[in-house]
């Protein structure tokens, strides 16, 4: 997308500082540094179409629809941030561009045939994999990445000592109910969890709703999430209250 300059332009008026005082943006920098998770650039804008949404841009960016930042609890706020920055963990940030299995089938594939051509699979039938194999191998041929190369052959090497099943399907369900319960934990609420991933739109997801639920049930009956929450309560930084607004200060959203 750079290369064809067909990056979103997003307006850095629209843009929430660590010192805003919208109620949003400073749950965003609190459920980060809960998670210890770069804070990605938020925007407040209705480019997502509603609620909050991952933008392909060159620095991780979110952009916040107007349902996101107006009508919702401090619960519903934590639980929202806390879903949408579990998937800026390094090792999930590629679910926020490759969303669905067919897509992360082909990366697989081109990077498998990058990694190690000789002993790869040929996405013959795939055109998706050719053509993400060229921009892979593109990228690949910088010398400031031969690490990363490198890094790629290791864990195809890895993959193939385990019998070459990357079970990708089940990969992406796990991380997506990750993220749910790392809402829940910054919630503490499970009737605020459960009704707001019951009141979403089923699309972009690869797990039923009542999938969703059910283990967001199951993992607030557990020891796990009883002890992670004593540790939040305990060890969690505040987030810190903005001073109250000048008389002549502008709202804020």
């Amino acid at each position: 997308m750079r290369d064809r300059r067909a990056l979103p332009s997003l307006d850095p008026a629209q843009r929430l500082g660590e010192t805003s005082t919208a109620t949003i943006g400073r749950t965003f920098h609190w459920a980060a540094r809960v998670l210890a998770i770069p804070v990605p650039h938020l925007y407040v804008t209705d480019v997502a179409g509603r609620g909050i949404a991952a933008v392909p841009a060159r620095e991780p960016s979110v952009t916040l629809g107007s349902s996101a930042v107006s009508g919702r609890s401090a619960k519903d706020l934590a639980f929202l941030a806390g879903r949408q920055l579990t998937y800026y963990r390094p090792e999930y940030q590629v679910l926020l561009f490759y969303r669905t299995p067919e897509e992360m089938t082909a990366l697989l594939l081109a990077a498998a045939q990058v990694a190690i051509p000789d002993a790869a699979v040929a996405p013959v039938d795939n055109p998706a994999a050719r053509t993400l194999r060229a921009s892979l191998a593109r990228h690949f041929d910088q010398r400031a990445h031969r690490d990363s190369l490198t890094a790629l052959q290791q864990a195809m090497r890895d993959l193939g000592a385990r019998g070459g099943e990357a079970a990708l399907g089940a990969w992406m369900c796990s991380v997506e109910l990750t993220a749910g319960r790392a809402g829940l934990v910054l919630a503490g609420d499970l009737a605020t969890a459960t009704a707001l991933v019951r009141s979403e739109p089923g699309e972009g997801s690869i797990v039923h709703v009542e999938a969703k639920r059910g283990d967001l049930i199951a993992f607030c009956a557990s020891r796990a999430h009883a002890v992670v929450r004593q540790q939040v309560t305990v060890t969690a930084p505040e987030s810190l209250r903005p001073r109250a607004p000048s008389s002549s200060a502008h709202a804020v959203p």
